[in-house]
């Protein structure tokens, strides 16, 4: 869909209360809408949505990745099973790291085992690797 396409299902869903502008940024309008929205498409749909909006931060954000590993992680967990489980599995782990550095205990558990999740599925962690994950979210979880 093009940008001014794109812009005016926006400014028609201001029209109809269902979104908000704040400056460059829409938001839903009350949090229900949030939710019927979200659980509308079925769960497939909701996960390559997911996965095609990390692939766009992704490349948006090149330059300062760092930056917005914690948002394009949680889409990416989101497009489970249908995301590479490398790539979820990476940025999982970063999230988590950065997660913990802020003492985000319940985040970083969260990223930590998202990561051993994909990992179940994909054999690609050592034993070591696994043992390490489960140590840090239960670190993450008793300090929470």
């Amino acid at each position: 869909m093009d940008e001014e396409a794109l812009l005016s299902l926006l400014e028609e869903g201001m029209r109809q209360h269902l979104l908000r502008s704040e400056g460059q940024t829409f938001q839903f309008a009350h949090p229900l809408i949030r939710h019927v929205f979200y659980h509308e498409p079925s769960a497939p749909r909701r996960q390559r949505i997911h996965q095609r909006i990390a692939a766009t931060l992704e490349r948006i954000h090149g330059d300062s990745l760092e930056a917005h590993v914690l948002e394009i992680a949680h889409h990416l967990v989101r497009a489970l099973p249908a995301a590479d489980v490398t790539t979820v599995m990476k940025y999982a782990r970063q999230a988590g790291n950065q997660a913990f550095s802020v003492f985000a205990w319940s985040e970083a558990t969260r990223y930590y085992e998202a990561v051993l999740g994909a990992a179940e599925t994909s054999g690609i962690l050592t034993t070591q690797d696994r043992a390490d994950l489960h140590c840090l979210a239960a670190l993450a979880c008793l300090w929470d």
